[in-house]
């Protein structure tokens, strides 16, 4: 083995025993923690899919869970569907200081080490919406446009 090919595999043993180091380092219960959380979205989930009302005004047995009902989600049937972009539910940095799980309005999570990491998760939609709301708009225009004049032969639209 070469002297720069030894010193390449040292660095990679070094890099996987850091990995694991602080992989061993999370508590024990972060998994657990996703699997509540994962669970109670799923159930929010199944009540509003169950439910003409939509999106409940609060959620009564969210215990330490914090519940941010969407003020507002684009049409579910439209194809550009945000609510992988929505956060509804989030644990609390003062009961888990290591980092908290994020639960979005597709069911989806995320986990942020920090509350700046936790603002980026729960600012995705602020950020999507006027992308959005434009392309939203030109559809509209561009549907408008070809069904009120025929094309004619030959012409692209």
């Amino acid at each position: 083995m070469s002297k720069s090919l030894h010193h390449l595999s040292l660095l990679m043993c070094a890099i996987l025993l850091i990995v694991s180091a602080a992989r061993a380092g999370e508590p024990a219960d972060h998994l657990e923690r996703a699997k509540a959380m994962r669970a109670r979205v799923s159930s929010l989930l199944d009540q509003i899919n169950s439910a003409a009302d939509g999106w409940p005004e609060s959620l009564p047995d969210a215990g330490p869970l914090i519940y941010l009902r969407p003020e507002h989600l684009p049409d579910p049937s439209d194809e550009q569907n945000l609510a992988p972009s929505v956060a509804v539910l989030h644990e609390q940095f003062s009961d888990h200081p290591e980092g908290v799980w994020v639960a979005f309005a597709d069911g989806h999570l995320e986990f942020a080490r920090s509350q700046e990491t936790l603002d980026i998760c729960l600012g995705q939609l602020a950020v999507g919406e006027p992308a959005w709301e434009k392309s939203k708009a030109e559809r509209v225009a561009l549907k408008a446009l070809a069904t009120s004049q025929p094309a004619a032969v030959g012409t692209l639209r």
